[in-house]
């Protein structure tokens, strides 16, 4: 495919690294991926999703975007953000409130950093979420909010 304009800050690898490092975590939980406009993952349950992506502006250093929420995706039809980005709940001591500051430019950096969010991010601070509707209905009342 040849690539114009801000194609060129797509990170073409980042689907199937992210489905082969969170595909069958998410999985056991009955979360089915989709495949993102930019290439990232949205892992869907029902109406509840983990939406695993990337920002393209930060290229060649990719950050990180973890979301979790409920709807077709990150924004609803009117715009408005329907999830609670990760950083903002995570807790400010320990090194999971780092991930913010986490970034990669190839397949092994990323491999290891979403090697590191399933170990140290997803069952402690996104799953309790997903499992308590009521929770993560005031998680993103608190993040819209801000």
């Amino acid at each position: 495919m040849n690539q114009h304009g801000w194609e060129k800050l797509l990170c073409n690898y980042f689907y199937p690294v992210c489905l082969e490092v969170l595909s069958a975590y998410f999985s056991e939980y009955g979360f089915v991926p989709e495949k993102n406009k930019i290439g990232g993952v949205t892992f869907r349950k029902h109406d509840v999703f983990v939406e695993i992506s990337y920002d393209p502006e930060t290229y060649p250093r990719y950050s990180l975007t973890v979301v979790v929420g409920i709807g077709a995706g990150s924004y609803d039809d009117w715009g408005r953000f329907t999830g609670v980005p990760v950083w903002s709940i995570l807790a400010k001591d320990g090194v999971s409130s780092k991930f913010s500051i986490w970034t990669f430019s190839n397949k092994n950096e990323l491999r290891n950093m979403l090697s590191k969010i399933r170990a140290m991010v997803l069952d402690k601070y996104i799953k309790p979420l997903w499992e308590d509707r009521v929770k993560l209905e005031q998680e993103i009342k608190k993040f819209v909010a801000i």
